[in-house]
């Protein structure tokens, strides 16, 4: 039986239409909502997106419009619709994440970094919201910001490389891409699977869009207090580029250290483990095996792979980025196969190391900087900041293919030991192989709680 589905859609509504849904993601935005005079007379858009539908592409705002994405200056979205939302240059309106997840991308050449995965009850669009500048912004400049719905760095840990098995799931889901070359590849050909007709698990991300009205300043109490909630959410939001002055310094510091030290470090590797304590702090996603379908539909996916391509001998573990939590403890990774760190530096071009040379080096100088960060050099400056808190209970475990890699390198095949959910699979498939083949277990990084 084909389910029928109604998105991509776009709909104005009222604010009472949508505060019970509001109230159960985000009760603190809801009640200030609730205050604010003739509340229902201020333009609100609920929108759904097909899992890989784009919202922004290339930091232009894309919109639903009579079952197609069309970005917003497209003369076939009506005038009202673009008089409402069109208001944030080069990034999309203020919205609020009702259900599922999207996530904000920057795409250089042929390198994507996943920046932002935002859940149900976030807000973003907050930097175009509350600028109101004409000045020529990052967001101007660089025009390959992207904001996918669901994860675009999605993608499946086993190798998919089969011609045949590949042929055959293209053909059942009228995929038309090419066999994908790398792991980040994989993405658009895994929203093609997810919008075929027949695919199991129909899957939309819901967005409730804030009009230009809903941010004109206004003197009643609730409207002021609406602009000061969204203030005090950007400020929280950008409390580590803000201090971005402050780590360079203790980068800078560090460096001297090992400078009289006579240590040499190459320069990708130390942008490597910045990044790896970026992503310990939250800031940016590292990867985790997905366990439900708020970021993608998962078990959908699983089952075509299963019963379509025909992966016998390994779990379909599906790979999406994620926020380093406390709250939750679960690891995330990074992959030196998937080299998506911000301060790229290439390797020169003389210079010869392989994945495990790079692990033990970037595990040295992460031994390094922590012990002079909590008990060196570094100590005066970091203590009692969170990156000092982070750091004291921070652990990295690293990773290879080959079980002799080197000292302290241990071989992946101990991973799924550690965390199920790298073999996580439906009984009813009963496959729980771990692909210690795949090209993200080779030079992995493991981000942990310390004991």
């Amino acid at each position: 039986m084909i389910k029928k589905v109604d998105y991509p859609s776009l709909e104005k509504v009222k604010w009472s239409d949508v505060r019970v849904d509001v109230h159960k993601v985000n009760p603190a935005l809801a009640k200030i909502m609730d205050s604010i005079p003739h509340v229902d007379e201020l333009g609100l858009y609920k929108a759904k997106y097909a899992f890989g539908n784009d919202v922004l592409r290339d930091s232009t705002f894309c919109v639903p419009n009579n079952g197609m994405i069309l970005p917003i200056d497209d003369p076939r979205v009506p005038a009202t619709v673009k008089e409402d939302l069109n208001y944030s240059q080069y990034t999309i309106p203020l919205a609020l994440v009702l259900k599922h997840s999207v996530e904000l991308n920057i795409q250089c050449e042929e390198r994507i970094n996943p920046v932002t995965l935002y859940t149900k009850g976030q807000l973003l669009g907050l930097t175009g919201a509350l600028g109101h500048t004409t000045s020529p912004t990052l967001f101007s400049v660089i025009k390959n910001w992207n904001i996918t719905a669901g994860a675009r760095c999605v993608f499946v840990l086993p190798k998919i490389q089969d011609a045949p098995s590949y042929k055959k799931l293209c053909k059942k889901r009228n995929v038309k891409r090419n066999m994908p070359r790398t792991l980040l590849d994989q993405g658009p050909m895994l929203a093609q699977i997810a919008q075929h007709k027949n695919f199991a698990t129909p899957w939309a991300a819901e967005l409730l869009f804030f009009s230009k009205a809903c941010l004109e300043k206004c003197d009643d109490v609730g409207s002021k207090d609406f602009h000061l909630f969204l203030y005090e959410i950007a400020w929280k939001g950008s409390d580590y580029w803000r201090s971005m002055i402050l780590h360079d310094l203790i980068w800078d510091s560090f460096a001297k250290v090992l400078t009289v030290q006579h240590i040499r470090v190459k320069p990708h590797i130390v942008n490597i483990v910045r990044h790896l304590i970026a992503i310990r702090l939250g800031v940016t996603p590292g990867f985790s095996p997905a366990i439900d379908d708020e970021i993608a539909p998962i078990e959908g996916l699983k089952e075509d792979f299963i019963e379509i391509y025909g992966l016998k001998n390994f779990a379909p573990t599906i790979i999406v980025p994620k926020h380093f939590s406390v709250t939750d403890g679960r690891p995330v990774y990074w992959s030196l196969q998937v080299p998506n760190y911000f301060e790229y530096t290439p390797k020169p071009k003389k210079e010869k190391s392989n994945i495990a040379d790079d692990l033990r080096e970037i595990k040295s100088l992460a031994e390094k900087f922590c012990e002079a960060a909590l008990s060196g050099k570094l100590q005066y400056i970091v203590v009692g900041t969170h990156l000092y808190n982070t750091l004291k209970k921070m652990q990295f475990d690293f990773f290879h293919s080959s079980s002799d890699a080197g000292e302290g390198i241990r071989p992946n095949s101990d991973m799924p030991k550690e965390d199920k959910n790298l073999i996580r699979c439906a009984k009813k498939f009963g496959c729980n192989g771990f692909s210690e083949i795949s090209p993200f277990t080779r030079g992995c990084i493991r981000i942990t709680l310390s004991d």
